[in-house]
């Protein structure tokens, strides 16, 4: 999807039947991936393993039971607070590593992550029922404060996010697809609720909203996938510069 530095190859599987090649109405789906790199010494050193000793790469677990220790890194790490109410199943690995999958109804999300610091590494994915990524994104990033990460978004016509840009459609003449289309440098979407396009030149609303507070974004890439099922591939690296990174267009950026 992207050819410079962070890419990947992304397989899509749909059993959909599409008489007409339109989308349907089953389709539903909505993901977030966040794939992070260089994750900040001071959370990397959760995850491990309490026989690793009190060394300077490691942090002070009280417990002595295995999975009373992988609960410990769940909760001292800062992922127990990003969905609080979520069963949360976790595992540690020893020297290091963690791995949990958590279930909330009928949402899930998974953490992987590897510590050592010459290839710290952290993934997360969800498909939580949610209108907005925007927050949850946040709340991700700022929990492991990665020197870089990807993120991969996709979602079908019908899933949430929609409904919810469909609502924003009918007040302030913001589809879906004209949220997706700010992932492109150029582009021509339709302000329904004005009655004009914007520019089919430069994308002025791009940077805002894909912005991540306190990261700059290096690339954008974006696809559709058969009729409404749309996927967004986005790289950052941290933003050094004492001004951070640029926030959200207020009322924008339903894709997170």
């Amino acid at each position: 999807m992207c050819v410079c530095q962070d890419h990947y190859y992304f397989f899509a599987a749909d059993n959909i039947h599409r008489p007409d090649g339109m989308p349907v109405t089953q389709e539903v789906d909505q993901d977030l991936i966040l794939n992070m790199y260089d994750i900040d010494p001071a959370v990397s050193r959760y995850f491990w393993h309490p026989s690793m000793g009190q060394g300077a790469s490691s942090a002070v677990c009280p417990e002595e039971d295995p999975a009373k220790q992988a609960k410990w890194m769940t909760k001292a790490s800062g992922i127990r607070d990003i969905f609080p109410d979520a069963a949360i199943h976790e595992t540690m690995f020893e020297p290091c590593g963690y791995s949990m999958n958590g279930i909330e109804g009928e949402a899930y999300h998974t953490i992987h992550i590897t510590p050592e610091s010459h290839c710290s590494y952290a993934s997360f994915e969800t498909n939580a029922n949610l209108a907005s990524y925007s927050a949850l994104t946040e709340k991700v990033v700022s929990t492991f404060r990665p020197g870089r990460f990807s993120l991969l978004f996709f979602a079908d016509e019908n899933c949430p996010i929609n409904i919810e840009s469909n609502r924003l459609e009918s007040e302030q003449g913001e589809s879906l697809q004209c949220l997706l289309e700010q992932s492109k440098v150029t582009h021509s979407c339709l302000n329904r609720a004005a009655g004009t396009a914007y520019s089919t030149h430069l994308n002025p609303r791009k940077d805002s909203y894909w912005a991540v507070e306190g990261y700059r974004n290096k690339c954008l890439s974006f696809h559709e996938f058969g009729p409404g099922y749309y996927v967004v591939l986005a790289n950052y690296v941290k933003d050094d510069e004492s001004n951070g990174g640029l926030s959200p267009q207020a009322g924008g950026a339903v894709w997170r």
